[in-house]
């Protein structure tokens, strides 16, 4: 599924979902407790190993981009 591929579109996407819910990427990583670069690598397939995918997965979710 397109939504799913990680590339710069995929964190542009998210980061305008999370805006749209009233947040922002940046806050939903402190409050997660993630790391806010290793979230933009996740999401751009910078970082492209099992639990990058599984957190690129979680912050899809999360942000209301893919359920």
């Amino acid at each position: 599924m397109r939504d799913k591929t990680p590339d710069k579109t995929l964190l542009r996407r998210v980061r305008a979902k999370f805006i749209e819910n009233g947040t922002s990427l940046h806050k939903w990583c402190r409050q997660s407790g993630v790391d806010w670069s290793y979230a933009c690598k996740s999401l751009t397939g910078e970082a492209d190993f099992p639990a990058a995918c599984e957190l690129r997965m979680r912050i899809i979710r999360e942000s209301g981009l893919w359920r």
